[in-house]
């Protein structure tokens, strides 16, 4: 009888629990203002106080730069975080701001969903792996190239 007592007071606190939200920020060049990411920034919070969820922590990447993740510490911090289970869900403004890069962008995505945790984007909601594929193939010089033509002289 206890036993089911206390199971059911564990359901009921798990859903009522509220999710725990991340948001990774990143400048979109070197050099860039931060009034970038504090927009950035400022957007996921909106997006985690409308969905009712509890922000728990912010990576912001200040040097810019979305095609080698060489240099990006905190997005190599919010994997890190991810691992150990510190959020459900991460907010992002953009896919691009994870990266530009196609192959970089699903890794990232899959190593977050095969930890359970979601992307959103702000006023959109969660993504599924279709939305990540299709925008790994909307970037510029992403997929087959198609050779330039020459010019005639």
């Amino acid at each position: 009888m206890f036993r089911k007592i206390k199971s059911r007071a564990l359901v009921r606190q798990a859903s009522t629990a509220r999710p725990r939200f991340a948001i990774y920020a990143r400048c979109t060049s070197r050099g860039a203002s931060t009034d970038s990411i504090d927009r950035q920034v400022d957007a996921a919070v909106d997006h985690v106080a409308e969905v009712g969820g509890v922000h728990v922590a912010t990576f912001a990447d200040r040097t810019g730069g979305g095609t080698s993740t060489d240099h990006r510490h905190e997005l190599r911090r919010m994997l890190e975080a991810a691992e150990a289970r510190s959020f459900g869900i991460v907010v992002v403004e953009n896919l691009d701001r994870v990266s530009r890069d196609p192959d970089t962008l699903v890794t990232v995505f899959d190593r977050l969903h095969v930890l359970g945790i979601e992307i959103h984007l702000p006023g959109r909601g969660k993504l599924c792996r279709t939305d990540v594929t299709l925008q790994g193939m909307m970037v510029p010089g992403a997929g087959t190239t198609v050779p330039r033509r020459r010019s005639r002289r």
